[in-house]
């Protein structure tokens, strides 16, 4: 018995390609702001800090850490959610391979994986 291949219209597909773009740029310039930000990429910041300094930087620098990392995730999965947009691949779960469910999608446009 021959597999049924489903694919999106090509309208959903650009829509979410769109989307999926701008919200690569608005993340990477996110993460950019973010390197500006941190108190650990500021070269003087050794030579003229007090103690009280130091420690706040050092906060500062562990807060910003996590808030990159949580946004460097979301880019690797915007990056994959586009790769399998190229690729004839989107909607279907990368784990189990099924179709994701569309009002799944609505909600996320860019989910990789399938609620089961």
């Amino acid at each position: 018995m021959k597999k049924t291949v489903f694919t999106f219209p090509l309208d959903v597909l650009k829509a979410v390609r769109d989307f999926a773009i701008q919200r690569q740029k608005d993340l990477e310039k996110k993460i950019k702001n973010l390197n500006k930000e941190d108190p650990f990429n500021d070269k003087d910041r050794l030579i003229n800090n007090s103690e009280g300094d130091e420690i706040n930087e050092q906060v500062d620098h562990q807060i910003i850490d996590v808030i990159r990392g949580e946004l460097e995730k979301n880019l690797s999965e915007t990056k994959r959610a586009l790769s399998k947009i190229e690729k004839g691949k989107y909607g279907f779960c990368e784990s189990c391979g099924e179709l994701i469910d569309t009002a799944r999608l609505e909600v996320n446009p860019l989910a990789l994986y399938c609620l089961n």
